[in-house]
């Protein structure tokens, strides 16, 4: 049996420059939300990959990840790290991009304020909120959850 590897999922890396942002694309824009994500690329580099699919002439679409393409194109970064589906019809990557966008699980308010007030130990509020998609205060009305005397509501 041969072991398979990485390529054979279809992870590899490709040049930014190759990309093209889905004109279909249904997420919004957030110059904020962009801006932290820059931030957080420059704290940790690309740490979650990028979604494409196979056009012609050597180029591809972004199915899922147009605002991680954004931030590596902004920051002057020349190789994404993909997850190449291959020569997939537009339908098939439409439904790829919804099926991964909108399969996220959603947030425990109470055990996130406790992770950032845990981080808040080693990192200041100033500079958790150049990363992380929250304002300073939101990150204060989340730790505020931590002293709020849940028994007496």
């Amino acid at each position: 049996m041969t072991k398979k590897t990485l390529k054979d999922y279809g992870f590899e890396l490709v040049e930014v420059d190759k990309l093209i942002k889905a004109d279909w694309n249904y997420k919004t824009d957030d110059e904020k939300k962009l801006k932290d994500l820059q931030e957080n690329f420059k704290r940790n580099g690309q740490v979650e990959n990028i979604i494409i699919r196979e056009l012609s002439k050597g180029k591809y679409e972004v199915v899922n990840g147009n605002h991680r393409y954004d931030a590596l194109k902004n920051l002057g970064i020349k190789t994404a790290i993909v997850c190449n589906k291959g020569k997939i019809t537009k339908a098939e990557a439409v439904r790829l991009a919804i099926e991964t966008n909108e399969t996220k699980f959603g947030v425990d308010n109470l055990k996130l304020a406790e992770a950032i007030n845990n981080l808040q130990e080693q990192y200041p509020i100033e500079e958790l909120v150049k990363t992380m998609p929250y304002t300073t205060t939101e990150l204060n009305n989340l730790l505020n959850l931590i002293n709020f005397e849940w028994e007496d509501f």
